[in-house]
């Protein structure tokens, strides 16, 4: 018998969090649900079901399946956008969003620009003063490279983007909006190809029908950049998501990310 330790956290996910539904044939989409729920959409399954003493969950995605069982009747469940770094398993905390074309930041300005992150669903089950994840799970399929030297470096989830002065139209079940502050404190023109950052300080803000994260990203010298997520509130019509890990409790040196050389 193999035991896991959970991923929990003290307190419920506040309950402003938007209802997204109950019952058969309810659309996937991020908030809270009330069992019994079946979800079947984009080829997944997604299952809550409940007796007199338990509730049963069950998610089938493409052949994956992941089945629990939870030894009570009356927990609220839901599902938010997490950091994107968990799947297949957590072997990252770095992220690396390549741009399509190589971007050039002015000298000593600032530009706002908008770009797209991937989505990963976690599912949580609140009751009273605790809140556990039960599972992570993505309609994108992962990949990964590597930023630096073999024997140094650092792996990172990687993602594609296009950049643009305004913001993207997204599938909201497999993109975040990305609002990226690109600065040059610089005297001269950089070009950036790509951003690595470290998830420790994402923050991730969601409707029912969307996800945002604010990132920001500084040129302190020529061939030296500074990246970092900003910290954000609720506000918009919009819910800051669970911090996974937060919830984990791993020490971090810093937050922030710096790129040296490869721009």
């Amino acid at each position: 018998m193999r035991i896991m330790k959970g991923t929990s956290f003290k307190g419920p996910i506040k309950p402003h969090h938007p209802y997204a539904g109950r019952g058969e044939g309810v659309r996937l989409e991020f908030g809270r649900y009330d069992p019994p729920v079946t979800i079947e959409q984009d080829g997944l399954k997604l299952e809550f079901t409940s007796s007199a003493m338990t509730i049963e969950y069950r998610r089938d995605l493409s052949g994956d399946t992941v089945e629990k069982v939870l030894l009570t009747d009356r927990c609220s469940i839901f599902l938010t956008p997490v950091e994107p770094v968990n799947l297949p398993r957590n072997i990252t905390s770095h992220l690396l969003v390549e741009f399509d074309r190589p971007t050039m930041v002015p000298p000593g300005e600032s530009r706002m620009v908008y770009g797209t992150l991937p989505v990963e669903f976690g599912v949580f089950a609140s009751r009273g003063e605790r809140t556990e994840l039960l599972d992570v799970f993505s309609l994108v399929t992962p990949k990964y490279t590597l930023y630096g030297a073999p024997n140094d470096g650092h792996i990172c989830r990687h993602w594609k983007t296009v950049l643009s002065p305004e913001t993207p139209s997204t599938n909201p079940l497999r993109e975040s909006i990305m609002e990226i502050n690109l600065k040059n404190a610089t005297p001269g023109w950089t070009e950036l190809r790509y951003a690595v950052f470290n998830v420790h300080s994402m923050k991730i803000l969601y409707a029912p029908d969307r996800s945002l994260v604010r990132a920001s990203v500084r040129v302190t010298r020529p061939g030296m950049v500074e990246t970092d997520f900003v910290e954000t509130a609720s506000g918009e019509g919009m819910t800051l998501a669970p911090e996974i890990f937060r919830m984990r409790k791993t020490a971090v040196m810093s937050k922030k990310f710096v790129m040296e050389g490869q721009l």
